[in-house]
């Protein structure tokens, strides 16, 4: 008799979007969740997962946001949360859109000027 037994790492979608307000582009949109888990699998059949963590991606600049892990239980089980800006903490930042005050051209270079106006960019 022989035992197959394996490991691996996985990601699953959560199927959840919460408006929010992102801290590092400003954009103020639906963060899509997702949670990491690491699974133990027998005969190529998922059994039990554990180091779960839960995140929160913006879709504009990319930051991705740890979330509470006993929120993200929560929404796993298919409840509906609120998701709060004390739920979050940023973990890899994304690129900062930068913005004209004047002509409103958005770039994600790190123009002190902008290309088109000339006018210096916030």
């Amino acid at each position: 008799m022989f035992l197959m037994i394996g490991l691996n790492d996985g990601e699953l979608d959560l199927h959840y979007h919460w408006h929010v307000n992102c801290g590092v582009c400003g954009g103020v949109r639906d963060l899509v969740f997702y949670m990491t888990f690491t699974q133990l699998l027998l005969f190529f059949i998922p059994t039990l997962k554990w180091n779960k963590h839960y995140y929160g991606q913006c879709p504009d600049c990319g930051t991705v946001y740890e979330l509470d892990p006993a929120v993200g239980k929560r929404i796993e089980h298919g409840e509906e949360v609120e998701i709060k800006p004390e739920y979050l903490t940023p973990v890899t930042r994304g690129r900062r859109h930068k913005q004209c005050p004047n002509c409103g051209y958005t770039t994600d270079e790190n123009f002190d000027y902008c290309p088109h106006c000339g006018t210096k960019m916030n």
